[in-house]
């Protein structure tokens, strides 16, 4: 009886250290697959990463928030560069500012930006259309020198060569050939 009791004992033991090494052993595999597919290396890309997000602080104030398709990180020339790019820029009057383009670049030593490829940017009821935009960080504006801006809603519909965007006064300027239409129904 005694031995009978030792050998289950024996058994139950071997059982569960083999239960825990299978699950330690599959827990990793998972761990190591997930990353095979999330993270890739490839063309001179230091790294490269399906489905990204990254939030921008200044002085403890988030700047903007971040999402994309994909990104490659090149870190000898200090830049991501990001496909399908979402940013959300985050305003004074805490107000939002919702961007999105084909594609996007991000100096990770500045923080500022560029986007290029059917960008749209939404503000309130206000929507604005181009072929590209720049983002300097440190001044917290939005601009773009040479690329046609179209900015419409239900009351107003602007076209111009050029935008320039304060985030922290909400101030736009828009020049360059500037042709505008303002609704009868608006109030100034």
């Amino acid at each position: 009886m005694f031995n009978t009791k030792k050998k289950l004992s024996l058994l139950f033991i071997i059982f569960i250290t083999v239960f825990t090494f299978t699950s330690i052993l599959f827990k990793n595999q998972n761990k190591k697959e997930i990353k095979k597919e999330t993270v890739k290396q490839f063309n001179n890309a230091s790294l490269s990463l399906d489905r990204i997000r990254q939030t921008a602080t200044s002085n403890g104030i988030t700047q903007w928030d971040l999402e994309a398709k994909s990104a490659k990180l090149f870190e000898d020339q200090n830049r991501v560069e990001f496909l399908k790019v979402s940013i959300v820029f985050f305003l004074k009057n805490k107000k939002k500012i919702f961007l999105t383009a084909n594609k996007g670049l991000l100096n990770t030593q500045s923080n500022n930006m560029s986007v290029s490829g059917k960008v749209i940017l939404k503000y309130q009821k206000h929507k604005l259309l181009t072929e590209s935009l720049q983002y300097d960080h440190k001044k917290h504006i939005i601009y773009n020198k040479n690329s046609l801006v179209k900015v419409f809603s239900d009351i107003i519909n602007i076209t111009g060569n050029s935008i320039n965007m304060d985030l922290d006064t909400n101030k736009t300027i828009i020049s360059g050939n500037v042709i505008g239409i303002i609704s009868e129904n608006s109030i100034l």
